[in-house]
């Protein structure tokens, strides 16, 4: 792999790391306080028993960059053998083809991170910012 590839991995995964934190400042804070109650933001929500753990939904496309969390949690819901489920998480990978799908599913909520490639990373800024179009592209 060469130093490049390192470099652009190493910026989409803090990139999605800072996403997570920045869409979950609320529960972490309440983490740290220790005041997260269901339903208000920490990691038991609403419908659940108290001390339950909130499901982080990973929405990836078929890239082959979302294989080794696959595997590092046994499958796409945890499995057995799972990386996670046994530092105390609970992960779902979501495989989400369409780049406006899984934008539209993470808009709604429906998926805490996306994994994306750099160009569409990229896209999205410009588009966020006003310079392009919406993703997806197309007329109108």
């Amino acid at each position: 792999m060469t130093p490049l590839a390192k470099v652009l991995i190493t910026l989409v995964l803090v990139g999605g790391i800072g996403m997570v934190i920045y869409r979950n400042q609320d529960q972490i804070r309440g983490l740290r306080k220790g005041t997260s109650q269901p339903g208000t933001g920490g990691p038991a929500t609403a419908g659940t028993k108290e001390g339950a753990r909130r499901r982080i939904v990973v929405g990836v496309n078929d890239f082959g960059g979302a294989y080794p969390a696959l595997v590092a949690n046994d499958g796409a819901t945890p499995g057995p053998g799972s990386l996670f489920a046994k530092q105390g998480l609970d992960v779902e990978i979501k495989l989400v083809r369409g780049s406006k799908e899984r934008l539209e599913q993470f808009d709604a909520g429906q998926i805490d991170i996306m994994l994306l490639t750099l160009d569409y990373v990229a896209n999205l800024a410009a588009v966020k910012t006003g310079v392009l179009g919406p993703v997806g592209g197309g007329a109108g």
